[in-house]
């Protein structure tokens, strides 16, 4: 067992610091990112753990429920404290992705250093670990809050047992425990700690003995039943997540993907995974799943490499025991998440080695300084070698970070490095739709129906592109699609509720969504479609209903604010109403009919000069919208300021050239600045609309005089 060394070395602070230094300057630009589409939504988003923060309601749902087909109490509880502290704001979450990435890089070390007592060897790993481009899907993605996290105590455990080896104090052994049972919490891919532990038992620990050995060493058995509450805690994860993923049908089925193709895909992976921490480059999001498709070539060279590295790791295990142990840590971390229990559409992921790859840069650091060791290489010459290596990996993984500055960029980058990428083609298509460019996100829509014709959430988000460009009845046909390939697709009859309503079939419309709602009762869009068919129906009670549920699902959602802000003013409760436009403009800052909404009641309630800003910043958010030029331009009149007035006056009256009441005020605004030439034409304009407007009579009177 190696000798304890001290953390409190100057060197060893020196190193830390260059760690945090190191993922500091690869990850900087991620504090003004964005969420991506993938995933983040239903992660952050629309995660009522998240929404509903450190509550007591937050917590219940945190422990006692599962969401997006997992039981990861501390990682949503982590993303909550988040929303406490930045709200939706993106970059706060980013921010601790990273923090949290910085404290893996430097356990890792202080891990490595105390098990194995060797400085630099641990440090090169570390770094490695840190500067890897695999590792950018892990921190720069919001959603993988998860990989960071359970890595803090993952790397935390390992200290901890380092601890107990040497001491056998039950509060270290707790300590252990405690660590493994919140990283299970985080994300049960740790699930493979306490084999882990006995890997390191054999090296570097050195615990594997006779009953009767001098050094103080221990038979295998007795190793393996000192970890046996471990193995419980193994076995605890694997039923609640195993029953998770059941639940949210996100396991695939072995009558759906056999046996032999799950093995088949499990090699495929680990050679990938292999490949890429050696050569890391067409790294994308998602590498799809080739099903039945992958040929004996690439599944016979995986098998006899991985073969190869064994048998060769196993022979060396006398004169290089790292070799061994840092294998069969890759191997066996990697195992969960290899393809064997397939959940998801993914054939392998970047994200899925942020912990294995752990055992591949133990192997390459020890590697390298026996290598030096032996060829009596200078410390000064190794050191540069491994920054030179580190510094190519760091730049690498910082080109790859700005691919993860929003969900265009991601997933047009995917497409580029990646082919017959159906799920991505979905993914852009729904990025470009929420940018409103229909049209471009209409053709990888059909990409990817084209590719997989039997995914039917793009052909919902499909329908929806056809929707807005105004094809309703191709779009009624593709909804009609995806719910026969899924009869229960709440998003499909979300979509075919809004059809009906435009088209003035109010009851069909209720059913859909009643029937969206009856597959999802969480669905908050749902709800506030619901409460505005009500509204529009005369059902206001019911419409005040159904759109605080949809608050209480998401208080994040800005429609559902700004619809029950309009019936609260429509009845007069204005200190009701006026809270909702707000939250609407807080959670939505350019929704232009929420600044319109919140300007109009301030200025009815007799604060002119507060509604002038909400209104000028509902202009600067939509150029385009009459109410807010126009109501700009009246409450300006009002205030004395016709000159600034005029052109939202003019603007209001190009944009609804139909409405007397719009040239009327324009005609008013010159009239106050003694342009009545002008004035008297504008009046004449609403007269041609409505012959009985009054104002405009009045008006076109007071300019023709003395003209």
């Amino acid at each position: 067992m190696p000798t304890q060394p001290r953390l409190r070395s100057r060197s060893v602070l020196a190193a830390s610091l260059l760690l945090v230094a190191l993922v500091a300057s690869i990850y900087w630009p991620v504090g003004g990112y964005d969420f991506v589409g993938y995933d983040d939504p239903d992660t952050v988003l629309e995660n009522p753990v998240v929404i509903h923060g450190l509550s007591g309601q937050g917590l219940r749902q945190a422990f006692l429920g599962t969401h997006v087909g997992f039981w990861l109490p501390v990682t949503f509880l982590s993303l909550a404290l988040d929303h406490e502290l930045y709200g939706m704001n993106p970059g706060g979450f980013h921010v601790t992705n990273v923090i949290l990435h910085a404290a893996c890089a430097v356990l890792c070390f202080w891990a490595l250093y105390l098990l194995t007592g060797s400085f630099w060897p641990a440090l090169a790993a570390a770094l490695l670990f840190a500067a890897h481009p695999l590792r950018v899907e892990s921190v720069a993605w919001i959603t993988e809050r998860k990989d960071v996290l359970s890595g803090l105590f993952w790397f935390l455990a390992l200290l901890a047992y380092s601890r107990y080896v040497r001491t056998r104090k039950p509060l270290d052994y707790l300590t252990v425990a405690v660590c493994f049972a919140l990283g299970l919490m985080a994300k049960p891919m740790v699930i493979t700690l306490p084999f882990v532990l006995l890997i390191l038992d054999y090296w570097p620990l050195g615990r594997y003995g006779g009953h009767a050995d001098p050094a103080g060493r221990e038979p295998f058995l007795r190793l393996v039943l000192e970890k046996a509450p471990l193995f419980a805690l193994c076995a605890g994860a694997a039923w609640i997540t195993l029953w998770a993923q059941v639940q949210s049908g996100a396991l695939t089925s072995v009558s759906v993907l056999g046996v032999s193709d799950r093995l088949s895909n499990s090699l495929y992976a680990y050679s990938m995974s292999l490949w890429k921490f050696f050569w890391p480059t067409a790294l994308a999001v998602v590498y799809p799943h080739p099903g039945y498709s992958l040929t004996s070539a690439p599944i016979l060279a995986g098998a006899l490499v991985l073969s190869a590295i064994t048998a060769a790791v196993v022979l060396a295990r006398k004169r290089a025991p790292w070799l061994l142990v840092g294998w069969l840590f890759y191997l066996g971390v990697l195992f969960p998440v290899s393809g064997v229990a397939q959940s998801g559409v993914q054939a392998y992921a970047d994200r899925f080695t942020y912990l294995p790859h752990t055992g591949l840069a133990l192997m390459a650091a020890w590697a390298g300084a026996q290598f030096a060791g032996r060829l009596s290489v200078r410390r000064g010459i190794a050191v540069g070698l491994l920054a030179l290596c580190v510094t190519g990996l760091a730049g690498v993984s910082a080109a790859q970070v700005r691919y993860w500055k929003n969900s265009l960029t991601l997933f047009s980058h995917t497409l580029a490095v990646t082919r017959e990428n159906w799920l991505t083609e979905n993914l852009l298509g729904a990025a470009l739709f929420e940018e409103g460019r229909y049209r471009e996100a209409e053709e990888h829509l059909r990409r990817s129906v084209a590719i997989h014709p039997g995914f039917a959430h793009s052909r919902v988000n499909l329908a929806n592109a056809l929707a807005h460009m105004g094809m309703e009845e191709e779009a009624f046909q593709e909804y009609e699609r995806a719910l026969a390939l899924n009869p229960d697709l709440p998003d499909a009859e979300n979509g075919m509720g809004i059809l009906s309503a435009e088209k003035g079939d109010y009851g069909e419309a209720a059913r859909r969504y009643r029937k969206a709602l009856k597959a999802r009762p969480n669905f908050s869009a749902a709800h506030n479609n619901l409460a505005t068919l009500l509204v529009q129906t005369g059902d206001i009670e019911g419409a005040v209903r159904h759109y605080q549920k949809a608050l209480e699902l998401n208080p994040s959602l800005a429609s559902a604010h700004y619809n029950l802000g309009l019936v609260f003013k429509s009845q007069g409760r204005y200190k009701e109403a006026f809270p909702h436009f707000l939250r609407a403009v807080e959670v939505r800052p350019g929704y232009a009919l929420a600044l319109n909404a919140a300007g109009t009641l301030l200025a009815e309630a007799g604060q002119t000069g507060p509604a002038i800003d909400y209104l000028r910043r509902a202009v600067a958010a939509d150029p385009e919208s009459f109410d807010a030029q126009f109501n700009l331009g009246i409450f300006l009149m009002k205030e004395g300021g016709q000159e600034e007035a005029l052109p939202h006056l003019e603007k209001a009256a190009s944009l609804a050239p139909g409405n007397p009441v719009a040239w009327s005020a324009w005609g008013s605004a010159l009239l106050l600045l003694e342009r009545k030439e002008e004035a008297a034409e504008r009046f004449r304009q609403a007269l041609d609309l409505d012959p009985e407007f009054s104002q405009a009579r009045e008006g076109l009177s007071q300019a023709l005089e003395g003209s």
